[in-house]
This record gives C-alpha cells, structure tokens and sequence, in this order.
C-alpha cells in the first residue's frame, strides 16, 4: 500500500489552486446594475444571455455533483485503508 503523504504533497497544490479559482468565479455586484439598465438586451440578445446563464447554471450543477462524488469517494477510500 502506497503511502498518503507520497501524493498528498502533489494533489494539495492542485486542489488549493482549484479552490482560489472558484471562489474568484462569484459575480460582481456591478451585474445586477447592468442587467436591470433599459435597453440592456434586445429580444436576440435577450435569448443569447438567457442560454448563456442557463449554461452556467447547468455547468454549476455538474461541478456540485462532481466535488460531492470526489469528496464522498475520498471519505471511502480512507475509511477503507484504515
């Protein structure tokens, strides 16, 4: 069995960059001044940033389910080394 420390060194700095990543991902307050401006979208802009946002939306959703299988998958595999 190989040890945890052997690759804990090599995965932290991935997962902490993964993590400053996210939480530089949160919108600005300034979008909900621009998306309230009148004439922000015409009715063709309007279906482009509506599927836009319901593409990051989706994305979200598959990132959640990713970090919740990652994060209860690595629970099991320590519990199962003891």
């Amino acid at each position: 069995m190989e040890s945890i420390s052997k690759h804990g060194p090599s995965l932290e700095p991935k997962l902490r960059k993964f993590e400053e990543r996210l939480k530089r991902l949160s919108l600005n307050d300034e979008i909900w001044f621009i998306i309230h401006h009148p004439g922000y979208t015409t009715p063709a802009e309007f279906a482009f940033v509506s599927v836009q946002i319901e593409t990051m939306n989706a994305l979200v959703d598959v990132l959640e389910k990713n970090l919740t299988g990652f994060y209860q998958g690595s629970k099991l595999i320590i519990s199962e080394k003891g």
